[in-house]
């Protein structure tokens, strides 16, 4: 039986005698080799290729081609190598149209990126051909297509599969392309997806990402089932962007906010600092009160954390949170600070919003994990109520 490096060096025989190198590097003429000289220099030319390809089965054995070649240019040229191809869908003529109406859009709004949410491992290289010089951004959930991205050198945004509307996970794509630097947020895109024919991209949409960010929906709040009145988590998350877009004298501060349990958070934590909400009568501490918020975002330079009741009272300020809890995982680059989020919403049925000093991203946590996730932008966001009636029968 011919082991799988055999094969992958006799496909690279093959290649190399079809391709003309043969003749090139033998020094033939008219498919002939040229009769040996005294040097026996043509005897050295012709078994040159031989000790190359010796070498290069070698490499290949010892698995140390990728010390030599980057990643990506290695997984495609040994997929090149491969006996059995990684299987390709052929773009059907409706895609082909549908990209090629992409491009035209593209030129029409300006925008330099098409993103296509790929159910389907297409010959990346051709779709990427059909937008004529336009950047093509990949993003699936699906392995094959991640790897056929990664194998022709597309850029891609690994998504997880998880049970949303198209709308949502458009949105999604797009935070994770920023957050992964790949897009910024003043860019305009041209996406691809499929809305009604979950086979084939059949919807084009031009998206200007400063506006798409600056739109949240009452849904985004509402699908987190916690008992924080939605008023007060509005309020919360739109103080918490604020001091991520503002800062503070000019310097960007990250601070973190804990909404909801308040009492079994308070016994997870200690005072850090002075609090400066201590003494003060509950009615005038209502984070409904326009002097509260300002306050509060100019309390938000100091350490701690805030605690906020479910009904809207700054409760404590300045606050060390000592919870622990088990199997939390976040992302590389995330501090101690996102930790604690993470820590004490797994802990209690808090809702934790921890914005990031270096960057101004806020991030909602809830039982541990990172459920809204919001890049800074020039404006105000406006929240938009969706209502949605269910469909009548015919």
């Amino acid at each position: 039986m011919v082991s799988a490096t055999g094969r992958q060096l006799k496909a690279l025989v093959a290649n190399f005698l079809s391709e003309g190198h043969f003749a090139a590097m033998f020094g033939t003429r008219n498919g002939r080799i040229s009769p040996l000289d005294s040097s026996g220099a043509s005897l050295r030319r012709l078994f040159q290729p031989l000790i190359v390809l010796l070498n290069l089965s070698k490499i290949i054995q010892s698995q140390r081609i990728h010390e030599i070649l980057p990643t990506q240019s290695v997984d495609r040229w040994q997929a090149s190598l491969t006996l059995k191809p990684m299987s390709r869908s052929k773009l059907s003529p409706t895609v082909e149209n549908v990209l090629k109406t992409a491009r035209r859009l593209a030129d029409l709004s300006e925008a330099k990126t098409v993103v296509l949410l790929a159910e389907e491992a297409y010959d990346f290289i051709e779709v990427k051909k059909l937008l004529r010089g336009k950047r093509l951004l990949v993003a699936s959930d699906l392995e094959s297509v991640q790897k056929a991205a990664e194998v022709d050198e597309i850029d891609l945004v690994k998504i997880e599969h998880e049970p949303q509307t198209r709308s949502t996970e458009v949105s999604h794509v797009l935070l994770e392309a920023i957050a992964d630097e790949i897009l910024e947020t003043g860019d305009i895109v041209v996406a691809v997806y499929s809305s009604y024919d979950k086979d084939h991209c059949d919807t084009v949409s031009v998206i200007h990402l400063a506006e798409q960010l600056a739109k949240l929906t009452s849904r985004d709040l509402q699908r987190l089932e916690t008992q924080v009145p939605l008023d007060t988590l509005r309020i919360m998350v739109d103080l918490a962007c604020e001091v991520g877009r503002e800062g503070r004298e000019g310097k960007s501060i990250g601070t973190l906010f804990v909404v909801g349990d308040h009492r079994k958070v308070l016994k997870l934590s200690q005072e850090q600092v002075h609090d400066p909400f201590k003494g003060y009568p509950r009615a005038e501490c209502k984070i409904r009160n326009p002097r509260v918020r300002e306050s509060i975002k100019e309390l938000a330079q100091i350490d701690g954390a805030f605690i906020i009741s479910a009904d809207g009272i700054a409760e404590a300020a300045g606050r060390h949170l000592a919870a622990a809890a088990d199997d939390i995982v976040l992302s590389k680059g995330l501090g101690s600070r996102h930790w604690a989020a993470a820590e004490i919403s797994k802990a209690t049925e808090a809702i934790a919003i921890a914005v990031s000093e270096s960057t101004g991203t806020v991030r909602v946590f809830q039982d541990g994990k990172i459920v809204l996730r919001i890049e800074p932008i020039g404006a105000n966001m406006k929240w938009t109520d969706v209502e949605t009636e269910p469909p009548t029968g015919s």
